[in-house]
């Protein structure tokens, strides 16, 4: 069956952890269930990137495509993404697909919801909407905001600005009043006499974070869903602002959060809104194009004031201080929510730009915003000017410039951020320039990656670009990886070198890599090999440090020996004086046995 736990091993940890934030973040948009075994769906990065994944008969997940340009071990980010997102819409409906006859039928009344609204009447379709209406009483609600029968509410900026400020005194004073002492942390984790500083000490913290938030968040999850937008930003506002008011807590003797008490409070507080719907309700409920307006009014207003009291505020430059107030970037799975309409889109885009809020805690949204109106050549702008600051930014512009053959832009761009993004961009580079096309962007692009991953292939590539010099500098950068290092000087016929480095490796009990290292080495100069291990067994044996750990490290060694076909019989015969030396270390005969150099 299709789960979790499958869809995991599919991807690499970074793709799923990634993958992971995108979805709970609401970035999969339009899932939809084209068959009983195939779904699609729109990922919303700084691109737009369409996803279709595949069920077998048998319910287990056969084939994920994406039209990204991820070319690299298991499935993309956006795969991941939205086989979570189909996971959380079937849950327990997703079963096995095992019989032909579900196949079958999906066949016969297979047609797409478009192709069924344009096909049916005006009046079927009102009857459909008041039966549905008539059962979910929060979709009349939504219904009645949506349809803009309702007088238009009083200005939420004017009305509720004390009720706002009202809830965000409440907030502050309850996160900053919170003592994570080591007593209190002790009474969430149960484990008395626990003095640890990790897991379960953050898991406490979190505990009590949550239990402050919880059911603030359950209202505002309950009033959107009710159809009560505006009312629901009241709170959400009032929350937010406490805890970016909150700087510290009364009493915190743990290191346990890993930048700052409100970023701690808000990851709880935006993961709360996640579990009660607040995202979902705002992506898949109408809103009335007036509410919306009024919402981003809102929000703006108070990013503004915020701001302007900030400004306005005298600050000690001797005393160490945060702002406290609005990052919009914190808002963007609301904005775009929000502006799912076009018009919606073109309003908050203006008001941004009007109000001079285009910047970094903005331009995500403002580049969805973009490619919603279809007006790629402010998305190009907004990516040229803030790729530097933005690694997915600066991959997605050079993704644009790639798919659409402007090579020369690509060129340019990769020059402008790969020293901004190396880790980010060096695989884009290598992947589709040439030496020839931008020798130093490539030559740099190779280097990187090479330390990056300690490739021996893209050492073989990069060595032809370098002369002798050059490639003995790179190659003494990885001294302290050990193996690696070994590997490019065997590729440099420097043999002499290699049984110098490993002479001078004072503790080779520490160096993970040595056996492979000692086999390397044995090729082209066995018998001193065999004379350095030895003398390194000796000293390992000393009286004091000897453990079942040090003895399989020695037995890893002798076994590179005894791979060399030169030094087998010398390898197996050290074993054997070994055992017959120390032969009241029967942890050290395990392991010469279990490592092949001698027989029980």
């Amino acid at each position: 069956m299709f789960t979790e736990a499958s869809l995991r091993k599919m991807a690499t940890s970074q793709s799923f952890q990634r993958g992971h934030s995108y979805f709970q973040s609401g970035s999969v948009r339009k899932l939809k269930q084209v068959n009983t075994r195939e779904f699609t769906a729109r990922v919303h990065g700084s691109e737009v990137y369409n996803v279709t994944l595949t069920l077998d008969q048998q319910g287990n997940l056969e084939d994920c495509a994406c039209d990204c340009m991820y070319n690299f071990e298991g499935i993309c980010k956006h795969c991941v993404a939205t086989g979570l997102a189909v996971l959380d819409k079937l849950g327990n409906n997703l079963k096995s697909f095992s019989t032909e006859e579900d196949v079958i039928v999906s066949e016969i009344i297979g047609i797409s919801f478009s192709e069924a609204f344009a096909q049916t009447s005006t009046e079927t379709k009102l009857t459909f909407l008041q039966q549905v209406l008539t059962r979910n009483p929060d979709l009349q609600q939504s219904f009645i905001q949506f349809s803009g029968i309702l007088p238009p509410q009083k200005s939420a900026i004017s009305t509720e600005k004390n009720a706002i400020e009202t809830l965000s005194t409440e907030i502050y004073e309850i996160l900053s009043d919170l003592s994570f002492d080591t007593d209190t942390l002790i009474g969430y984790t149960g484990e008395e006499g626990y003095y640890d500083e990790g897991d379960l000490f953050e898991s406490a913290a979190d505990e009590m974070v949550t239990e402050v938030l919880e059911s603030y968040a359950q209202k505002v999850g309950t009033l959107i869903q009710k159809g009560k937008l505006l009312e629901g930003m009241h709170q959400w506002l009032g929350v937010y602002e406490g805890i970016r008011a909150a700087v510290e807590p009364a009493e915190e003797e743990y290191s346990l959060w890993p930048e700052d008490y409100p970023s701690f409070c808000l990851e709880i507080w935006h993961k709360l809104l996640t579990q009660h719907h607040a995202y979902t309700y705002i992506n898949q409920h109408p809103q009335s194009e007036m509410v919306c307006r009024q919402v981003i009014d809102l929000l703006l207003e108070r990013y503004q004031t915020l701001q302007n009291m900030e400004e306005e505020e005298e600050i000690d430059p001797n005393e160490e201080w945060q702002s406290i107030g609005y990052n919009l970037s914190d808002f963007k799975e609301l904005l775009l929510g929000l502006t799912q309409e076009k018009s919606t889109a073109q309003y908050l885009k203006q008001q941004l730009e009007e109000k001079q809020l285009v910047n970094i805690g903005t331009v995500e949204v403002l580049l969805q915003l973009c490619l919603m109106l279809e007006n790629r050549t402010d998305w190009v702008s907004l990516s040229e000017t803030f790729a530097p600051y933005n690694a997915q930014i600066a991959e997605d512009l050079l993704h644009y410039y790639q798919t659409t053959n402007q090579k020369e832009l690509f060129i340019a761009a990769a020059r402008k951020n790969f020293d901004a993004h190396p880790s980010e961009l060096d695989t884009y580079v290598i992947q589709y320039l040439t030496y020839e096309e931008s020798q130093l962007l490539v030559l740099s692009a190779l280097k990187h990656y090479c330390m990056r991953t300690l490739s021996l292939p893209t050492y073989q590539t990069l060595r032809s670009h370098l002369n002798s010099t050059e490639r003995q500098g790179f190659i003494a950068q990885h001294r302290n990886h050990l193996l690696f290092y070994v590997q490019m000087l065997e590729i440099e016929e420097s043999y002499a070198a290699i049984v110098s480095h490993i002479q001078s490796k004072t503790e080779w009990l520490y160096e993970r890599e040595m056996p492979q290292a000692i086999a390397i080495a044995a090729k082209y100069e066995p018998e001193e090999l065999l004379k350095m291990v030895t003398q390194r067994i000796e000293r390992c044996l000393a009286p004091g440090k000897q453990n079942r750990s040090v003895y399989a490290q020695l037995a890893k060694w002798l076994e590179a020996l005894a791979k060399n076909q030169t030094l087998q019989a010398s390898a197996k015969e050290t074993a054997r004086q070994l055992v017959t030396t120390y032969n009241r270390l029967s942890a050290l005969r395990d392991e010469l046995h279990m490592h092949g150099l001698i027989r029980k």
